[in-house]
């Protein structure tokens, strides 16, 4: 039986001497959300009635719940966040390790009682990778489960559309462990936009200083045409031409080309342009943006046509899928060029705090975290940080707590005592932030220092350069190329074979 079913209406049965007759008075239950909160947390009053919001559903974009369920729990006893990632679509990979993250995340700090007794529940979307699909997400997220924070929504155009449209209208903060583009920087977004992942001003400055190390002559970008691809292309272009390199940079020695992403067809036919171009103008090196299936497409097309450059790829290209090892992506096809690849990315976690988290990583999951896994399990601590923070700041009630309130709350996360992410230090930062409206606390991710900004929600980061070692199925780090502080530091890596000595080119990095 439904809520309605259950007492939301009254019989008066009546008999008259006539004969029988029935009166029904239907009762109105409800005039606001308030009423209904004796039913539980998903309860909303609907045209005089309590109704429960369909949270999950088999058909739905958001089909788990991971830590309590807030459909059965009691009012102001659940905080729940939104996940908005990739679990389909070219992007799946690194969605999956990434919802996972925030998963385990949410076990761990509900075995701890959560925030001061508030447990944590973590609904989870597929955006399925693309743009109607993130879209879809945020919006059942905000308008349906009624959550305050969504943790995406994965690729940066994806993020931005879903913020400006539907997000910031409803004052609801995003914070995405994966949307690398500059572009974010600049959104007008009421402190609700924050990432755990460099901007790719930081990636394109590491790709400019690499080229210019090595001086390579001439350099094509080949770019998707979306927030993340044209804000990367731009930010290498304008590092690449400044006064701080020896390159020189005119037409003839730096070419800028862009694809569209929604259609592969015509993405081919801009490939085959584009091909055309490179083979009566061959360049010394090409620094290729995109995501797997598009990459390996150019790059076997140009293949076949005798452009064999070096590769310079980055992070969205860093895909197990490049290799063969998922279906419905061509692999690259050329062992030579594929052995020759660098990459760069967001350096990956290490040390003893990431160590710690990996171990436990494995104990409850069959792959390994994604370079982005530790980006998100931050994202999910930290939202747990801003609770505690505002309940410091006197929000008392779930349902009084804005976005807003946990965008305060992240502003108090760049100094103070020490806390690394993590279970071992969750309750003492919960303790420190909610003793008052100004405790602070300097908190350590697995992913690095997340010492934001708090005008733009960014974190610094480094720079690492990877490469493909096909014979072993895998992708090898090289180390960090550009530091935290903007510190190069190319020289001081030990290339790798065989990277080093590319069909004769000079070494990398």
């Amino acid at each position: 039986m439904s809520a309605r079913g259950m007492g939301a209406f009254a019989f008066v049965f009546a008999v008259t001497l006539g004969g029988c007759s029935f009166a029904l008075d239907f009762q109105e239950e409800c005039s606001s959300d308030n009423d209904c909160a004796n039913r539980g947390a998903s309860f909303f009053c609907d045209a005089g009635f309590c109704e429960q919001r369909q949270v999950i559903s088999a058909s739905g974009p958001c089909t788990k719940i991971y830590g309590a369920d807030p459909r059965q729990a009691l009012p102001n006893t659940v905080f729940t966040i939104g996940i908005a990632l990739p679990k389909s679509g070219l992007l799946a990979d690194a969605g999956q390790r990434m919802d996972e993250a925030v998963a385990l995340a949410v076990s761990e700090m509900n075995q701890l009682s959560g925030v001061l007794g508030v447990a944590l529940a973590a609904v989870s979307c597929d955006t399925k990778t693309t743009n109607e699909g993130a879209l879809e997400a945020v919006d059942h997220l905000v308008n349906v489960v009624g959550v305050d924070a969504i943790i995406g929504a994965g690729a940066s155009s994806f993020t931005i559309n879903a913020f400006t449209n539907i997000a910031a209208p409803a004052g609801v903060l995003m914070i995405s462990p994966s949307a690398t583009s500059p572009a974010l920087t600049g959104i007008p977004d009421q402190s609700l936009l924050w990432r755990t992942v460099a901007s790719d001003a930081i990636q394109g400055l590491a790709i400019a200083r690499l080229i210019d190390q090595v001086q390579l002559g001439k350099v094509a970008v080949i770019h998707q045409s979306d927030a993340y691809g044209t804000g990367l292309s731009i930010e290498v272009n304008n590092l690449l031409c400044s006064e701080t390199t020896a390159f020189t940079c005119d037409n003839e020695n730096f070419k800028l080309y862009n694809y569209p992403v929604d259609d592969p067809i015509v993405r081919d036919q801009a490939f085959a342009t584009i091909v055309t171009q490179l083979v009566s103008s061959p360049p010394d090196v090409i620094v290729l943006i995109g995501f797997p299936a598009d990459g390996s497409a150019f790059i076997n097309q140009a293949s076949a046509a005798g452009v064999a450059p070096q590769y310079i790829l980055t992070d969205g290209l860093r895909a197990p899928a490049l290799l063969g090892q998922e279906e419905g992506v061509e692999p690259i096809s050329d062992v030579n060029i594929l052995e020759c690849v660098v990459g760069t990315n967001p350096a990956s976690p290490s040390g003893e705090l990431f160590e710690t988290f990996e171990d436990r990583w494995l104990g409850q999951f069959a792959q390994p975290p994604h370079p982005f896994s530790a980006n998100a399990y931050d994202a999910t601590y930290l939202l747990a940080f801003a609770l505690a923070a505002a309940r410091g700041a006197g929000v008392d009630s779930l349902d009084s707590l804005r976005g807003q309130d946990l965008a305060a709350g992240l502003a108090r996360m760049s100094s103070g005592d020490r806390v690394e992410v993590g279970f071992q230090n969750f309750t003492n930062a919960v303790r420190i932030l909610s003793e008052s409206p100004t405790s602070t606390i300097d908190v350590v991710g697995i992913s690095g220092p997340l010492d934001f900004d708090s005008t733009t929600g960014e974190a610094p980061s480094g720079i690492e350069l990877w490469r493909f070692a096909p014979s072993a199925g895998e992708i090898v780090n090289l180390g960090v190329v550009l530091d935290d502080q903007n510190v190069y530091k190319g020289g001081e890596l030990v290339p790798s074979q065989p990277a080093a000595e590319c069909l004769g080119r000079r070494e990398w990095p």
